[in-house]
């Protein structure tokens, strides 16, 4: 069994999400522990950074 390393109060954001799919992708499920819905982003030009923030 894996635990989480953020609180329930953690708040997130994310630079993108995968076709824009929110309920699906979002960041809502960067940890909900399930491989079907994990937080995925849309291929950007080399060189663009991807961004998850955590507070």
């Amino acid at each position: 069994m894996t635990h989480s390393l953020v609180c329930p109060e953690t708040v997130s954001k994310v630079s993108s999400v995968l076709n824009r799919n929110y309920r699906q992708f979002g960041k809502k499920h960067l940890f909900d522990q399930e491989e079907e819905t994990c937080w995925n982003s849309d291929q950007v030009p080399r060189g663009v950074r991807r961004l998850v923030r955590l507070w």
